[in-house]
């Protein structure tokens, strides 16, 4: 897509933001992938979720009410007319519709889906030089395999985005947590719940339910409302407890340590209803993130 008297706003090479008049479209990345983009015209806003494939070629943009699947032959010419609505597309770059290619590099070289190839030379990389033989040949004939993000060189897809990266980040953070904040990390952000364990979350909420079974035990720090309302729940019930144990020394009687028993065999067991509420909640929150990607990516391969 171009738009004439635009600005063009990047981020660490990659395109961030366009402003035209009255109109600006934002895409928020991870790393190096992008998962949103956000219109708005005047007053009017249009949020849309985008999936990609292994290369960052924008294969499918979610809107409110509908998904549409974008698809592209091996050098980049798309297959449908309703991809002339996305800000980016083939290997995740911006296209441009008054020449029908991609400004790669941003704006190094111009690469046509019509020819397909490069419309300019490749002086310094060829013919012996990391552009290969032919200087106006895009990713050296293999575009499958291959990406060519700077207009330069070619560099095996995937290079460029390193999720791993990504996931080692993720799986750091969860490694350094405390308790309270993996906790936190459950309720706040869905994009840490794939990377989580179920044992390992409930683990964490044990850990806060027992210091709140501890009555003398300081309250965590930067907890959720809901996580705070838990821990005073069973502390305050544990309090009571505490009060009817001191009464019970100074005069004891059957009938009141019987409901002392009862009382601190259901703490326990709501320790044990809690821990396993927080695992079946973050597996059934898991499941409701990916399943529409899932279905997508299903009905996608099935046209």
């Amino acid at each position: 897509m171009c738009m004439p008297g635009a600005k063009y706003f990047y981020l660490k090479s990659q395109l961030r933001q366009v402003l035209r008049d009255k109109a600006c479209q934002v895409c928020f990345r991870i790393a190096q992938r992008v998962f949103a983009e956000l219109s708005k015209v005047e007053v009017a806003t249009q949020q849309v979720l985008i999936y990609q494939d292994s290369a960052g070629s924008i294969i499918g943009r979610s809107y409110s009410k509908a998904t549409v699947s974008l698809m592209y032959a091996p050098y980049g010419c798309s297959a449908r007319e309703t991809a002339l609505e996305a800000l980016l597309q083939y290997n995740g770059e911006r296209l441009d519709s008054l020449v029908n290619g991609y400004f790669l590099g941003n704006g190094e070289r111009l690469y046509s889906v019509v020819r397909p190839g490069f419309l300019s030379y490749d002086s310094p990389g060829s013919p012996f030089g990391n552009g290969g033989l032919n200087g106006y040949a895009y990713c050296g004939g293999d575009p499958i395999n291959h990406n060519d993000p700077s207009g330069k060189t070619r560099m095996r897809t995937g290079t460029a985005k390193p999720l791993k990266r990504t996931w080692a980040e993720t799986r750091r953070k969860l490694n350094q947590s405390s308790p309270e904040a993996l906790v936190n990390l459950i309720e706040e952000s869905p994009k840490y719940l794939p990377h989580i364990k179920g044992a390992e979350a409930a683990n964490a909420l044990n850990h806060v339910l027992a210091l709140s079974y501890d009555p003398l035990a300081p309250i965590p720090k930067g907890l959720f409302a809901s996580t705070r309302e838990m821990f005073m729940g069973v502390r305050e019930r544990r309090l009571k407890v505490n009060a009817r144990i001191s009464a019970f020394l100074q005069s004891p009687s059957p009938a009141e340590a019987k409901w002392i028993h009862r009382q601190l065999l259901g703490i326990r067991n709501l320790i044990k209803f809690e821990r396993d509420r927080a695992h079946v909640r973050l597996h059934s929150v898991t499941r409701e993130l990916l399943s529409p990607a899932l279905e997508d990516i299903k009905s996608w391969r099935q046209q």
